[in-house]
Formats: structure tokens, sequence, C-alpha cells
């Protein structure tokens, strides 16, 4: 049959049920946040330049040898100072392959001209 629990049993365990879901999210929340470190770490120390976007398209997270070749910060570029960047003879190149890629989740291979931070273009290889 069924089991009869007072009020004050069933506020007791409501209360264990929700610290202990608590508990497995604080536990979730640590790990994901030691893996973007680790991740940040790693990318931060490569030798090449690293970006990544959302599934909306808002680029959210360029490496420090990104960051050093434009001279910009991780703010800029990610307020759309990255495209800004790009050649404007390739620019639309760029974003409607992009966009293809993405919308479709298929790898692409781009080749354009970024600016460097001294205001030279040098050609990248973005895949």
């Amino acid at each position: 049959g069924l089991l009869a629990v007072s009020g004050a049993g069933l506020l007791a365990l409501c209360y264990y049920l929700l610290r202990r879901e608590a508990a497995g999210n604080s536990r979730r929340l640590q790990a994901a946040q030691a893996a973007e470190i680790r991740f940040r770490t790693l990318a931060d120390s490569a030798p090449v330049m690293i970006w990544m976007a959302d599934p909306a398209q808002g680029n959210y997270y360029f490496n420090r040898t990104w960051l050093e070749f434009t001279g910009r910060g991780q703010a800029e570029e990610a307020r759309g100072g990255w495209e800004e960047g790009v050649h404007p003879d390739d620019r639309e190149r760029v974003r409607a392959t992009w966009t293809h890629a993405e919308t479709q989740r298929e790898p692409y291979k781009l080749e354009y001209r970024l600016r460097r931070r001294d205001g030279q273009w040098r050609w990248v290889l973005d895949t």
C-alpha cells in the first residue's frame, strides 16, 4: 500500500533530495569548469591560431596566439572584430563558407587574408 508521510517528513525528504541534486550539480559544474581551464591552457599554449564559435554563429573564444596576431582582445573579437580583420575582398566568401559549414555541420577549408596587428595582411588557412 501507500506510505503515510507527515508534512515535516515530506519537507525533510524534499530538502534531502534538493541538497543531493545540488551537490551533483555542483560536482558537474566543477568538472566542467576544470575541463574549460584545461582546454584554455592547452589552446593558449598552442603555436597556432584557434577560434571556436557556438552553434548560433556567435564567436566566443580566440586563443592567445590569435589575439597576439590580431592585436585585439577577446571581447573585441567576440563582438565581430574577427570579421573586421578579414580582408574586405575575402570577407563575404569567408562569411558564406563558414555559415554554410556551420548550418550544414560540414567541415570546411578556407584560405583568406587576415590583418596582423601591424596592419599587414597575411594569408591564413582556416579548417
